[in-house]
């Protein structure tokens, strides 16, 4: 347990978590509790009787929450299914101060004293895209060749070839789900983020990404380089899309557009077997990754 202040690391964002009591730090939280220089984001949680009143537009409504937009901003309102249907937190953000605000009711305080649930309910996709990094849903793998990436929709085989590289071609696995994607100077570089899926994996460390693989499974290993349009469809449907934020989608697409030019993607037809390591590893040597459409 930690009371009342943390700060929370990863892609060389700090966000400085502010709290009305003590909070638990999950497992996966605990590689990124440290500070490495100047506070990015303040993000404030408080415990309030009665929640801020909103008015102005519905654009986005979901299982989760509600996005409402008015002349102020924009505003996420959580709802509680288990409790008819009633909101019980509201996130606001001050973007020219950098805060964040989260102001919940005392019922759930319970959300709120946990580090995985708090740091949900902030919408940081939108802040790290604001910082100039994406998320993809992905396996990231360290590798003598670079970061190897596996994507895909859940049950392509994701985790199994991140575990296969681990065991037979000594990887580093960095996230099991949810790796940060940004760009370093002339290169991408993958971070590990708190949120690994059930992998477990969810590293403090960064890695150079070499190539993509979106998976596909197969009896037999091929592989094709996506050209860029094809790569980028790809790619956007394994992001977070706050599809009703024009300007999100703008800045996304751009950063998206920007990688799929710069890091080759390919479509990997492979088998759950070591072959699979074997046939990556001779395209690599290969430098099939460096070459032309």
């Amino acid at each position: 347990m930690r009371n009342g202040k943390l700060a929370i690391t990863f892609s060389d964002i700090t966000f400085e978590m502010l709290f009305d009591g003590e909070v638990r730090i999950t497992d996966s939280f605990l590689p990124f509790v440290h500070n490495r220089g100047e506070v990015t984001y303040q993000c404030v949680f408080q415990c309030v009787e009665q929640l801020p009143e909103l008015k102005g537009q519905i654009v986005e409504q979901n299982i989760e929450y509600q996005i409402i937009r008015n002349e102020s901003g924009e505003y996420r309102q959580f709802i509680d299914h288990f409790n008819g249907d009633r909101p019980y937190s509201v996130t606001s953000y001050d973007w020219k101060n950098r805060r964040l605000y989260v102001f919940y009711l005392p019922e759930v305080r319970e959300r709120f004293s946990d580090t995985r649930l708090a740091f949900f309910h902030l919408g940081w996709e939108k802040v790290l895209l604001r910082e100039g990094r994406m998320l993809l849903h992905a396996s990231c793998v360290d590798t003598s060749y670079g970061g190897l990436l596996f994507s895909g929709p859940s049950g392509s085989g994701k985790s199994t070839q991140a575990d296969l590289w681990c065991r037979y071609a000594n990887a580093v696995q960095i996230n099991g789900d949810r790796p940060v994607l940004k760009k370093e100077q002339e290169s991408w570089s993958a971070w590990g983020s708190p949120y690994a899926g059930s992998s477990g994996y969810h590293v403090d460390q960064s890695c150079r990404i070499r190539a993509v693989f979106v998976l596909e499974q197969s009896r037999e290993n091929r592989a094709e380089r996506l050209g860029p349009s094809e790569a980028f469809a790809e790619l956007y449907r394994e992001t977070i899309v706050n599809s009703w934020d024009a300007a999100y989608v703008s800045d996304l697409s751009a950063l998206i557009g920007g990688f799929v030019k710069e890091v080759p993607v390919y479509r990997l037809w492979c088998t759950a077997e070591v072959s699979a390591v074997d046939y990556v590893r001779e395209m690599l040597e290969e430098g099939e990754t460096d070459a032309g459409f």
